[in-house]
């Protein structure tokens, strides 16, 4: 019996453990069923079917318009049948565009640019999923270690409390000293309260981006150290830090960005669209040009009336708008001022990224800076903590320098796990303001 029951708790152990996602395995599930992918799919798809349609505008049309009419009488003329009772009319033309002033060609370069925007905003939104998902991956183990530093500090002062009330029985502590310890309590379990509730939200936000059920137990590979990337000489001998974030590392990141940035391809993009409609207006100044044939295939409306007759022709047509009261020209000025417009948003892109740039470079800068200071924080508030629960003990210290010196440790190890997940962020940021994956 015991070993079927050591069997049992090593196995639903060993699923736990393998149900444990990494950030990897995350992205992988998030791409994988993520709609907001899918819908980006579909309009490349869409954009795709839309360049096919445009290029049959340029391929010659080939219809029908066949009709059957029946009349009351023969037609007759000084005793001669001209037309039978019955006329049929079996009809097919074909019409070519041999000139359209442009415009054709520069819709279809419209259509191959969608293509090429269509992607863009593929990869805007991967990029944009990815940064989501590591941003609520962390968040989900940052408020884990919240919690678990808030359960500890519940524990630590329950254990207190313990002997502060066995103090106070002992006449060795005044009433205050007890009534503080069950204060601190209280507090610190509302506190606790309060993490686990945004450890909860943080796993639903996890869920409903991988597109799972939002009630899904989420267990995941925990990360808990992190090496600075860029901060350099920190510890360097001699005790001088260096400057941290080097200039060359920065301006090489913004010319990555703006080589990179989906964003900045599909503002470009616009612009060249722009310009195609610009040429697009100019086309209604030039005439346009097409071929049409008809071949009809007669009876009952030629004599002699009880046979087929068959006849052909062909037109070059040609048509040019003389005068529509300016319409032309001021679609001219529209299409001008779009492209001035497009010219504007992709230099305030240009900024604006270069912006994101730099504060996601300081952001990450001070997050790592945080991670040095709040580490000395951590092993100096626990040394506090031990050195006053002795001096408690020995009765040279009061209740409130043990509830202050525990405040003090959860506060660092707080601060410690905020600094750690926010350079993991930061470089995440970092990341998705250069365009990379």
């Amino acid at each position: 019996m015991k070993m079927v029951l050591i069997f049992i708790i090593l196995l639903v152990n060993t699923n736990l453990f393998a149900e444990k996602l990494s950030l990897k395995e995350s992205l992988e599930i998030a791409l994988e069923n993520n709609p907001g992918i899918h819908r980006a799919k579909e309009k490349i798809a869409e954009a795709r079917a839309k360049k096919r349609e445009t290029f049959t505008s340029f391929l010659p049309k080939l219809g029908s318009a066949s009709t059957f009419t029946e009349l009351s009488e023969e037609t007759e003329f000084y005793g001669m049948t001209i037309t039978g009772k019955e006329l049929y009319d079996l009809n097919l033309y074909l019409t070519q565009p041999l000139f359209t002033g442009g415009e054709l060609t520069a819709l279809y370069r419209q259509a191959k640019e969608a293509v090429a925007a269509a992607k863009a905003n593929y990869k805007k939104v991967e990029i944009d999923l990815i940064f989501k998902v590591e941003k609520a991956y962390y968040n989900v183990l940052k408020a884990e270690k919240i919690c678990a530093v808030g359960k500890e500090a519940v524990e630590q002062l329950l254990a207190h409390l313990k002997v502060a009330e066995n103090f106070y029985r002992a006449g060795m502590v005044p009433k205050m000293d007890l009534l503080k310890a069950q204060v601190q309590l209280a507090d610190t379990e509302q506190k606790l309260v309060e993490a686990k509730n945004r450890l909860e939200l943080a796993r639903i936000s996890f869920n409903n981006l991988l597109n799972r059920d939002l009630s899904a137990p989420v267990e995941l590979v925990d990360i808990s150290s992190y090496t600075p990337t860029y901060l350099r000489g920190a510890h360097s001998p001699g005790g001088s830090a260096s400057p941290g974030l080097r200039r060359g590392g920065l301006e090489d990141s913004i010319e990555k960005a703006f080589s990179l940035r989906p964003e900045l391809r599909a503002q470009e993009i616009n612009l060249k669209i722009a310009k195609e409609d610009l040429r697009i207006a100019k086309s209604e100044y030039l005439p346009t040009i097409s071929l049409i044939t008809n071949y009809d295939h007669e009876k009952g409306s030629e004599i002699p009336i009880d046979k087929w007759h068959n006849s052909w022709n062909a037109v070059i047509a040609f048509e040019l708008n003389i005068w529509n009261w300016g319409r032309t020209k001021e679609k001219v000025k529209q299409a001008k001022s779009v492209i001035n417009q497009s010219q504007d948003s992709l230099f305030l892109l240009k900024n604006r990224i270069e912006s994101e740039i730099r504060n996601a470079f300081l952001n990450l800068q001070s997050a790592e800076k945080r991670i040095l200071v709040t580490e000395k924080a951590v092993d100096q508030s626990k040394e506090g903590l031990r050195m006053t629960g002795l001096r408690f003990k020995e009765g040279m210290a009061t209740s409130t320098d043990v509830l202050d010196a525990t405040t003090l440790r959860s506060q660092a190890e707080t601060n410690y796990y905020q600094a750690l997940y926010d350079c993991y962020l930061a470089e995440a940021a970092l990341k998705r303001a250069m365009g990379e994956k």
